[in-house]
Formats: C-alpha cells, sequence, structure tokens
C-alpha cells in the first residue's frame, strides 16, 4: 500500500491518454460520426466513452499541461471548470514559448519515411512529458485525385540520371503515390490534409526533453522544423481546434493514418488490483473482477525451467494471501516452506503424520449439508468417495470382496454411533472411525463367517487391509485420528517425499484425499462467506502441474478439470502452474481436459518457452483464443522475468513481473 502510495503521491508515474476529436458544423452530423467512431472502436475490443463536462474540462487542463492532480476538478463546481484550464501567463520567443514555468517547444513533422511499419506513430505519441496532436482535414477526392497525379508526372519528368540512392527513393516514392492513388479510385478511401505537432516540455531553462524528442525523431526518420521566429502560430495550432497556420501539412489517405494507431500499450490498470508487474506502466490485475469480459479468476501459468514463473507465482500467492484470500498449494518439490512461514501458515507434509494426518474415515461436511428427511448429504457423498479410496488402494481386489468392503465400512460408522442422520457438526476428530476399527471388525468376521466365499472374500480383505492396521507398513500414513485441521488461511500440501518415493498407488491415494479434503474446503468457504455476510476469497494452486498428471491415475487432472469448472461459483480461484507443456497435451483424452483448463481459465502467464513447446501450446490455446506467428516468436523470445499475459481472448501484452521489495523478501527469506 505505501508503494502504490508513492506511485500514485510522490513518484508520479504519468499513462498516456488518447483523445480523437471532431470538428463539424452540423451538430446532428457530428452526433452520428462520434456514435459510428465509439462503435467501431468497442467493437474492436478497443475501450472508448464520449467525455462528460468534467472529463472535457479535465482533457482541455491536459492540452495545456499535465502537472496537476485531475482529482482537483472533484473540488470544483461545473460553472467553474473553466478558470482552472487556462495557464496563468503564455510568453513568446523565437524558438520556444513560456508557458507559466515551463517551456515549450513546437516540432512540425514535415517529411516522413518513405516506409514505416503498422503502428509508426505509436512511439511518437508515447514519448515522454510531451503532447502530440495529428490534425486531419478531409480534401474532396477530385482535388485529392489531381494532387497525387501531378505529384506522380512531376516525379516522372524528373532526370533518370543521378545517385544510386536518390533514384531507389524516388522508385519508392513513386510507387507509394500510385498505391495512393489507386486506393482512392478503388477502394473508397479518403485523403487528409495532416499536420502533426509534438510539444516538449521542459522545466525552467532545461532542455534535456527538447533534445531528447529531436533526437528521438531523427532515429524514426522524420523530418521537422521547429518552427523559428513562428511560436504562436505553432503554439495556436497544437491546440484542440480547427485553427492551423503552420503551412505545413502532409497528404495522407485513411488507411495510412489507420495504420499509425497510436494506443498500442495495452496497459492493465485495474482498480483494486494487485500490482503484479509493468510494461510501460505498473500493471494492477484485479484477478476478481467480474464484467462481460473477465468471468472466472482461474489462472494458467507455464514457462519452461529457469523462466521465472515460480517467482511470479510466490508473488502472486503472497499478495492474495496480504488481501486476507486463503490460499491452499499443492507443493510437489518443497518450494514453498518459507513463504507459508512467513506468513504464519501451515506445512503438512503428506508422506508422514508428522505434521498432520488427514483420516480417510473423517467425514467433512459444508454447513448447508442437511436434507428434507434429516439425512446428511455428506455421509452419502463419504461413502461413495471410500469406494474409489479403496478401489485405488487394493488395486486388484476383486469385485465381492469390494461389496462387501462397503458393508463393513457402514458398519463401523454404526459401531460408532454414526449414521446418515447423524448431527455431524458436533462430532470431533476422535469420534470417527480408523483403520484399526476396520481390520479388527474384519478379523470378527473372518471368525464368524460361516458362508465359505464370503468368508474367502473377508480373508482377502483381512490381507489388504493389514499393511493399512497397526504395526502395518502404510499405517503412520491414515491409521489414527485426524490431526489436521488448520485454522491458518494459507496452508502447503508438501507432496516432495511422497513422489519421490515412486509409490504410485499410495501417492495418488493421498491425492485423493487431499484434493476430497479441499473440495470441502472450497464449499465451506462459501457457507462461511453466506453466514458471516464475507467476502472471503479462496485460493487453489497446483505447483508443477505435470508431476501430478498421470495417465493410469488421471485422479489430479480430474480434480483440476472439475474445479476449475465450478470453483467460480464458489468465490475461488485456481492457480495451474506447469512447465511441461508435452504432459498436458499427452493421450487423446489428458488433451481434452487439459485444453478445457486452459479453456476456462481467464488468465494465462506464458513465460519463455522452447521452440519445440510451441507446437502443443499452441494445440492447448486452439480455442481459447489461439497463439498466433507474431506470438509465437514473442513467447519464444521473452527474456528471463516477463511474461505473455492474457486477459481475454483479444487482451493480450507483455509484462515485466515485479515484486515489490517486502513481497520479495516474505518468499526469499
Amino acid at each position: 500500500m505505501n508503494l502504490i502510495d508513492s506511485l500514485n503521491s510522490n513518484e508520479k508515474i504519468y499513462a498516456s491518454s488518447y483523445y480523437i476529436v471532431l470538428h463539424d458544423i452540423d451538430k446532428n452530423s457530428l452526433n452520428n460520426s462520434l456514435e459510428i467512431i465509439e462503435n467501431s472502436l468497442k467493437g474492436n475490443n478497443l475501450e472508448a466513452k464520449r467525455l462528460n463536462n468534467k472529463q472535457l474540462a479535465i482533457f482541455l487542463k491536459y492540452s495545456y499541461d499535465k502537472d496537476f492532480d485531475e482529482r482537483e476538478f472533484d473540488k470544483y463546481a461545473e460553472k467553474d471548470y473553466m478558470k482552472h484550464i487556462w495557464p496563468e501567463n503564455v510568453q513568446f520567443k523565437t524558438l520556444s514559448t513560456k508557458q507559466n514555468d515551463k517551456t515549450l517547444t513546437q516540432f512540425v513533422i514535415t517529411d516522413y519515411p518513405l516506409k514505416v511499419d503498422n503502428a509508426w506513430a505509436q512511439e511518437l505519441f508515447d514519448i515522454p512529458n510531451t503532447k502530440v496532436i495529428m490534425k486531419c482535414k478531409p480534401v474532396e477526392k477530385y482535388k485529392a485525385i489531381k494532387r497525387i497525379d501531378n505529384a506522380i508526372n512531376e516525379l516522372l519528368s524528373q532526370s533518370t540520371l543521378g545517385k544510386a540512392s536518390s533514384q531507389i527513393d524516388k522508385q519508392t516514392h513513386l510507387e507509394s503515390l500510385q498505391i495512393l492513388l489507386e486506393g482512392l479510385q478503388n477502394d473508397n478511401e479518403v485523403f487528409f490534409d495532416t499536420t502533426l505537432i509534438i510539444t516538449a516540455y521542459d522545466i525552467g531553462k532545461d532542455t534535456t526533453n527538447k533534445k531528447y524528442v529531436r533526437r528521438k525523431l531523427r532515429e524514426y526518420g522524420f523530418k521537422f522544423s521547429e518552427m523559428f521566429g513562428r511560436q504562436i502560430e505553432s503554439y495556436f495550432s497544437a491546440g484542440i481546434n480547427t485553427y492551423n497556420k503552420t503551412n505545413i501539412s502532409r497528404g495522407l489517405n485513411s488507411s495510412i493514418i489507420a495504420s499509425s494507431f497510436p494506443f498500442v500499450s495495452n496497459a492493465i490498470l485495474d482498480n483494486n488490483g494487485l500490482l503484479i508487474g509493468e510494461n510501460k506502466l505498473p500493471t494492477f490485475v484485479d484477478f476478481f473482477r467480474r464484467d462481460d469480459e473477465r468471468v472466472n479468476s482461474n489462472t494458467v501459468i507455464i514457462g519452461k525451467s529457469g523462466s521465472g514463473k515460480s517467482y511470479a507465482t510466490k508473488m502472486l500467492l503472497a499478495n492474495l494471501a496480504s488481501d486476507n484470500a486463503k490460499v491452499f498449494i499443492l507443493d510437489p518439490e518443497n518450494e514453498y516452506a518459507n513463504l507459508a512461514n512467513n506468513l504464519k501458515g501451515r506445512v503438512l507434509d503428506v508422506s508422514s503424520s508428522k505434521n498432520g494426518r488427514i483420516n480417510p474415515f473423517h467425514i467433512i461436511m459444508s454447513i448447508d449439508d442437511e436434507n428434507a428427511d434429516g439425512t446428511s448429504n455428506s455421509f452419502y457423498s463419504h461413502l461413495q468417495f471410500l469406494e474409489e479410496f479403496f478401489r485405488l488402494i487394493l488395486q486388484g481386489i476383486n469385485s465381492d470382496s469390494l461389496e462387501l468392503l462397503n458393508k463393513v465400512i457402514v458398519e463401523i460408522y454404526n459401531q460408532k454411533g454414526i449414521t446418515a442422520k447423524t448431527d455431524l457438526t458436533k462430532l470431533r476428530a476422535k469420534d470417527f472411525p480408523i483403520f484399526q476399527d476396520l481390520a479388527e471388525e474384519i478379523d470378527r468376521r473372518v471368525e464368524k463367517e460361516k458362508d465359505e466365499y464370503n468368508l474367502s472374500c473377508y480373508k482377502v480383505l483381512s490381507n489388504y487391509v493389514s499393511k493399512f492396521r497397526r504395526g502395518g507398513r502404510n499405517s503412520a500414513l491414515w491409521n489414527g485420528f485426524t490431526t489436521f485441521n488448520p485454522t491458518e488461511n494459507f496452508v502447503v500440501f508438501n507432496f516432495q517425499k511422497l513422489l519421490s518415493n515412486k509409490n504410485n498407488l499410495i501417492g495418488n491415494a493421498q491425492m485423493l484425499l487431499v484434493l476430497k479434503w479441499l473440495d470441502n474446503e472450497v464449499i465451506r468457504n462459501r457457507d462461511y462467506n453466506i453466514l458471516n455476510n464475507a467476502d472471503r476469497k479462496i485460493v487453489v494452486a497446483i505447483d508443477e502441474a505435470h508431476v501430478f498428471i498421470d495417465e493410469k491415475f488421471p485422479i489430479a487432472l480430474d480434480f483440476m478439470y472439475q474445479l476449475a469448472k465450478r470453483i467460480r461459483k464458489y468465490n475461488g480461484m485456481q492457480i495451474v502452474i506447469t512447465q511441461n507443456v508435452k504432459d498436458f497435451v499427452g493421450s487423446p483424452d489428458i488433451a481434452r481436459k487439459s485444453s478445457a483448463i486452459i479453456n476456462v481459465s481467464q488468465y494465462s502467464f506464458i513465460f519463455s518457452l522452447s521452440p519445440n513447446d510451441m507446437s502443443d501450446l499452441c494445440t492447448l490455446y486452439e480455442k481459447a483464443g489461439q497463439i498466433n506467428e507474431n506470438e509465437t516468436d514473442n513467447i519464444v523470445n521473452l527474456p528471463r522475468g516477463s511474461a505473455f499475459l492474457i486477459t481475454g481472448p483479444a487482451n493480450r501484452t507483455n509484462i515485466r513481473i515485479i515484486a515489490t521489495p517486502h513481497v520479495r523478501e516474505i518468499f526469499e527469506n
């Protein structure tokens, strides 16, 4: 907050503003033109709005000076706006104009480069400490054609002798004029007399900005006049009016003016957004903004090792935590322990019960759990979960034994006094059954069972369950009451040891248990908000998501796929981080679900990738706005710490990720 206040008040950062001003002799015609322009811009994903009186006053003030706080106009009555617009004094000199405490230098463009790229005016319009005015006055078609004809004839009449460079310039000029003439005659182009005036602002006798503009214009290939002895004409011609006494203009057709496209900087400055980086301006993103364009908060972070994605993820999670979000992280490489400790969070090593245990038989319920008949949704839902859990850890068991197991599980709940009508909110962790209870009940049934086939099934169950009971090799993991019930808002599940053991069955079963627990946390967070009239956000981050993707055990991918579609309704956000794009497009089923996760993710941070990964990336984004050829080259060549940020199908920009010093200290130390 201190840093943002500093950017806003002390070390001020100015954003460029772009205005289109129309002049007409007929008010109805002017209104119609404005409406067409407004709709055209919005139809092409350019935010545009017509100015009201207050905004118009601010615009006029900016046309003279940028060093004021536009919030000052909140204090003025509308009738007094004009008093606060004009400069207090103006004095004209031979090569500059003195306005209040500023020295103004006017540069009028006299000639353009023979060839320019798209957005050729963007660099001109974005030079710091300047005001740029492009005045375009339409020329009648027959007059425009006549002028171009005369210019072509003049070029053709010139000698074919001379320097080779001059001949090339002449040929290029001739070709451009012919294209211009063709556009006017065949493509309904409009021809404009165009004057481009750049005003540089310096303080007192300082000439730094003046020299900078002069150097930049030469770099870009523009010729210019500093209007020696003509400061009055250039000063008033650079105003918001039809006055133009510079007598310097260039005929440009509408497509050339359109391709000047000065507003290419896709700055993201969301109100109440988090400061996550910068391009030309600081980048503020409100991940929980909702409108026609932003429909959810889901985020994908992709990048090769060393590209800066982990740094970005930690920065993002630290900032979300600072905004009182409840954050849960699946961490396969033990990267987030520092961050959790510094934020007074909690770390659970899921390979043991050392830091806490989740009892598979512990029923986690939501507050709005009860049905009309008094039965519990959570009870039946948990029985279904346990069937899936045991099918995973008892791989190879026959279906009859599994069915008997389901009945035994209901029985051990009944022995604890737990049925579908039990008020689960009054139960403590030690009131639920554990693996030892299950094993002992199976032992009793082995002793009492008379049916030979059922007896053989119980013996199979006894054999399978033995490794989870007291003294069994996996007893430390699950045989005991739940001791993990964090109240902290920042919780890390450390999967490092579990994944390094290469025991896929146990690893995936523990993952299923953690994901079930997380699923309930998402629901409980919504219930908490309803009961307390709160707005607490919940964030689930899956780091190195490719590590959790297994074609034989699609548990994690299914969870990400389902959660991505549902978490929006629960005031939540899913963040999926990966460096291995190929694992995301493995089998057709994995590719389908991975693409679906991308499709329902509002935000994408794509860091530098190797050229070999770009084909897979393009496949993933095929139905999510696509990645075009220019963007592909851009992503491959991104420097470390920079990302290609997508906030919508048509809103994409490069940003350099920045963590403020305090935030960086939280996750680095």
